[in-house]
């Protein structure tokens, strides 16, 4: 499990990374997007990448939700075990 999850934080990082990037080329060109007229393919762009980022930390952030309640079972069912088979000594 945390194999998968960390596939998705490393993606999650780099969705990130591409956002971000986005975001300064705009913010420092905003003037060259505008003359161009280049607003509306800028936004469907950073949309693309800001959905992108939202999946990927949402898939790794509820992965590694779930890493502590399996865990926590794993550890009560083998307590219950141990503790049911020692009934007997």
């Amino acid at each position: 499990m945390s194999g998968k999850s960390q596939k998705y934080f490393q993606r999650q990082q780099a969705y990130l990374a591409e956002v971000n990037g986005q975001v300064e080329e705009i913010y420092g060109g905003l003037n060259i997007v505008k003359a161009f007229n280049s607003e509306e393919k800028v936004t469907k762009e950073f949309e693309k990448a800001n959905k992108e980022l939202y999946h990927s930390g949402w898939k790794s952030q509820f992965l590694s939700g779930l890493m502590y309640p399996v865990m926590n079972f794993i550890s009560n069912a083998r307590l219950c075990r141990r503790s049911c088979c020692w009934t007997d000594i």
